[in-house]
């Protein structure tokens, strides 16, 4: 498997920079020829998963931390909370889908990871390890959820697990009409809602059907 470039290059050219490496020293170190690395540095290259672990250790930093500018505090500051309040200290990488992404795949049917086109997907963010498999980052558009534990801000990016079973209260994003819509799981009889933590929004009554998933965490920059 191999990462699709998402500006990791500049980010490897200033971790090299700052730990005072040529890129000789680093070819050195990982046993890879210059003009990869180069290569690599330009986002002309893709990498593949093992170098990133091999690039990582001579940089003296975590794989995900090649992922996120080196300026910016501590990952620990990106990663708000999850739902049991609770991060561990193991990431992955997780594909970050826009709106166009998910609806698309729901026009093609019910939407699953498998019908997102993987080569298409523009950036990717670290997720706790405990994540399932098919867990996606998704960027939340307005502040239907202002007030919620999660943080869940305008800009903030959820992370939302399509495997997951909702239960009660617990915040889902959902296909609405044509667009997609974040708001806590209510169950009234027989009756499902999907209702907004901020009160000048209004409650949609909802389908299982609509859920694309529950929402376990979320990721703030801390450029925010």
């Amino acid at each position: 498997m191999t990462i699709p470039p998402m500006k990791i290059g500049s980010i490897i050219r200033k971790r090299r920079h700052k730990a005072n490496m040529t890129i000789q020293d680093l070819a050195n170190k990982i046993d890879w020829d210059t003009g990869n690395i180069s290569r690599v540095e330009k986002d002309k290259q893709r990498i593949a998963n093992d170098k990133i672990g091999l690039i990582a250790e001579a940089l003296g930093c975590q794989p995900y931390q090649l992922f996120l500018d080196p300026d910016i505090e501590a990952l620990k500051n990106d990663i708000a909370v999850t739902k049991n309040n609770n991060v561990n200290q193991s990431y992955k990488l997780i594909p970050l889908l826009d709106s166009d992404d998910i609806l698309n795949a729901i026009a093609s049917g019910v939407f699953s990871m498998e019908t997102i086109d993987k080569s298409k997907v523009k950036a990717y963010r670290p997720c706790f390890e405990v994540c399932s498999e098919k867990t996606f980052a998704h960027t939340v558009q307005g502040d239907s959820m202002q007030g919620h534990r999660l943080g869940l801000a305008d800009g903030m990016e959820a992370f939302v697990d399509p495997e997951a079973k909702p239960k009660h209260k617990d915040v889902v994003l959902a296909y609405v009409g044509e667009r997609l819509e974040l708001g806590e799981f209510h169950v009234h009889g027989d009756k499902i809602k999907l209702i907004p933590t901020n009160n000048r929004f209004d409650a949609f009554d909802i389908r299982v059907n609509q859920i694309i998933g529950v929402v376990i965490g979320a990721y703030i920059s801390a450029n925010r």
